[in-house]
Formats: structure tokens, C-alpha cells, sequence
């Protein structure tokens, strides 16, 4: 998309901007870099999913009878 320079700047449309609160404009070596920031509430679920992965309950396969990876591996050289 190609998009014409006016005497205020550019404008984005609004639908590349779906869910972006803020972004910050950065030129490096004649390269123009739009890096976004989301919304809170994105921001948030984000953050919500990752502390329910760090937080969940862990499983030992040998509660279930299962061998471990350990024991799989020992079971492989012994062959």
C-alpha cells in the first residue's frame, strides 16, 4: 500500500490499527518503524493466560503408572 505525504504527515488507515491503542514512530537508516502497542484489555488476557500456564497443576506421569522419559531412555541404551 502506498500511501501519499501531505503536508501534516501520513495517514494510516484506521482498519491497520485494529486493537492498537498507541504505537511509537522510530526512523533508522532512512526506514521509517511503526512498533504497535495493544490494548489493555488484549494486554491483560495475555497476561491472564500465561499465569494460568505458569500456575497450573503439574503431573507426574508415575501417579498414573506411566514410565517417565527417564526410564524410556534407560529402557533405549539397555536395548
Amino acid at each position: 500500500m502506498k500511501i501519499k505525504v501531505t503536508q501534516q504527515g501520513v495517514l494510516i488507515p484506521k482498519e491497520l490499527l485494529e486493537g492498537i491503542e498507541e504505537v511509537e514512530v522510530q526512523k533508522e537508516n532512512n526506514v521509517i518503524i511503526l512498533t504497535s502497542t495493544y490494548s489493555k484489555e488484549l494486554t491483560q488476557s495475555i497476561r491472564d493466560l500465561l499465569w494460568g500456564i505458569r500456575n497450573r497443576h503439574r503431573v507426574n506421569p508415575s501417579n498414573f503408572g506411566i514410565p517417565d522419559s527417564t526410564e524410556l531412555i534407560r529402557e533405549d541404551r539397555e536395548r
